[in-house]
């Protein structure tokens, strides 16, 4: 009968949207353990000058950072272990967290991108050794690739922030509306 065929029923609604983007503790343990290792990183490769040309130890980044700029890198990486706990804590992705994620970021890469850019990311007396190596033109590429890296690593976490973000506002919408 065409008149069953037409009727409505529950069943013809549409699925309903993907739950919450919610944060699982391995993702957020994977995240903070990468944050931790990216700081341990930063200060060893300071600290324990790990390069080594002709007998002289070097770091990869330029020591005169230490004024301000890595201690700024150090605290948004801390700030980005807060940012990751909180978000644990609150279960998933809100308009303000992408924000926060957002600016957490662009904290990070703007100065990154820009003392690279300057050419003041790196060590100069590494810089010096490797070009009288005549290594120069082989070194640029590496800091491309940092930059790249920045780049593409931050673009992603914004994105990914405010996609998650979307995702759970409309399963919130949704279950509200039910």
């Amino acid at each position: 009968d065409l008149g069953e065929e037409l009727a409505w029923t529950p069943d013809k609604l549409p699925e309903p949207p993907a739950a919450a983007a919610t944060e699982t503790l391995p993702g957020i343990a994977f995240s903070i353990a990468a944050l931790v290792i990216a700081t341990i990183a930063l200060v060893w490769q300071q600290t324990a000058m790990p390069i080594t040309i002709d007998g002289v130890a070097y770091p990869l980044f330029n020591p005169e950072l230490w004024s301000f700029w890595l201690p700024w890198f150090l605290g948004v990486l801390g700030l980005e272990i807060v940012f990751h706990l909180a978000l644990y804590l609150r279960g998933g992705w809100t308009w303000p967290f992408a924000v926060v994620n957002t600016v957490l970021n662009l904290a990070f890469a703007i100065p990154a991108i820009w003392l690279w850019s300057q050419g003041l990311l790196f060590d100069p007396g590494l810089v010096a050794a490797l070009e009288n190596m005549g290594l120069a033109e082989a070194f640029r590429p590496t800091g491309v690739v940092i930059a790249v890296v920045i780049i593409a690593v931050t673009g992603w976490d914004i994105v990914d922030g405010w996609l998650k973000t979307y995702r759970g506002s409309q399963a919130a919408r949704y279950a509200t509306a039910a």
